[in-house]
Parts: C-alpha cells; structure tokens; sequence
C-alpha cells in the first residue's frame, strides 16, 4: 500500500527481509536467539512483529518492526506495547 500500511505486496517484502536480515536474530518479546532455517509452521519460526500493530495506526516501516517467534509474536495479538518500550523520538536512552 501506498500510505505504508498493511502486510501486502513490496514494501512489506522489503522491510520483512531488511528486520530477518539483522544477525543474531533475538526476539522481541522473550529475547530469546530465533533460529532463521525455521519455517512455517514451526511455533519457533522467525516472523516480523508490529511493535505499534497496523491496525491501531503503527506503520509497516524498519522502525516500527522487530523480530519475534511466531508463537510469541500470536500470542501478542494486536495488543498495544506497554508505554515503557515505545521509543520515545528526541529522547536517548
């Protein structure tokens, strides 16, 4: 989509293979190192997760994407993170 939106056509390929590209792969939520050779549907297999999900406004950008397993990443849901680990822009760490 033009806007940035949604999991659909390039620009998600583009950005799912820039987030799965970084090594070691950890996973956003348990921080535990995702195995890449998984695959679906291995609950350990590497996925994208929306740190602010698409369909509660967040964007399909690097920026608003982190690794995770699949099965952390459905647990999820299309929850909102906790205000603690939203990045804060101007603000360092």
């Amino acid at each position: 989509m033009a806007n940035g939106r949604g999991h659909t056509g390039h620009r998600w390929r583009q950005v799912r293979r820039e987030v799965l590209a970084r090594r070691p792969l950890f996973c956003y939520f348990c921080g535990h190192e995702i195995n890449p050779r998984l695959t679906f549907p291995d609950p350990a297999s590497p996925q994208v997760h929306c740190i602010i999900p698409v369909s509660r406004g967040g964007t399909t950008t690097v920026d608003n994407c982190a690794p995770s397993h699949m099965r952390c990443n459905q647990e999820a849901g299309n929850r909102l993170p906790a205000p603690e680990f939203i990045p804060v822009e101007g603000l360092d760490p």
